[in-house]
């Protein structure tokens, strides 16, 4: 004789526990790699766009100074400044490969802010014969960006 059990069995077995949870576990580890790389890769392409912007807006501000600034403007291998004795000046720091704005109103007190950062490279040419066309050349992560700039009289 065979007994029924009258009672309805509710819920999952131990064994259907652990297989569902493998399985899942199975299919994390696929989509979680693809998605940890897409974030990375949107982390570094910000880095990158953020990067560009800085350098333009840095050639930008530097060539508008060049064009609308009606003071003397020195230029040299490293660096770009502009009058006195109110004084703006454009260099790169060797030790922390940044281009940085010095402005110094007196010369007892300067100020210095960073523009770009990553900088390998930051010339101002001055090209003949008038003299007032001036080539700035900047190189950052390998690109080199080359702006030229007319001085307006």
């Amino acid at each position: 004789m065979r007994f029924r059990s009258t009672k309805c069995h509710k819920g999952f077995t131990l064994i259907e526990l652990v297989v569902t949870l493998a399985v899942l576990g199975i299919l994390a580890s696929f989509i979680g790699r693809p998605l940890i790389d897409l974030i990375e890769n949107r982390t570094e392409l910000e880095q990158q766009t953020d990067q560009q912007a800085n350098i333009e807006y840095a050639l930008a501000r530097i060539t508008d100074e060049v064009r609308f600034r009606g003071l003397k403007i020195n230029c040299n291998p490293g660096s770009i400044s502009f009058g006195t004795p109110q004084q703006t000046v454009y260099q790169r720091n060797t030790a922390t490969n940044e281009l940085v704005v010095n402005q110094t109103p007196m010369a007892s007190t300067a100020s210095s802010s960073i523009l770009v950062n990553n900088v390998t490279r930051f010339e101002c040419k001055t090209i003949p014969p008038a003299q007032a066309l001036h080539e700035l050349v900047l190189e950052s992560d390998g690109a080199v960006y080359t702006v030229r700039a007319f001085k307006r009289n």
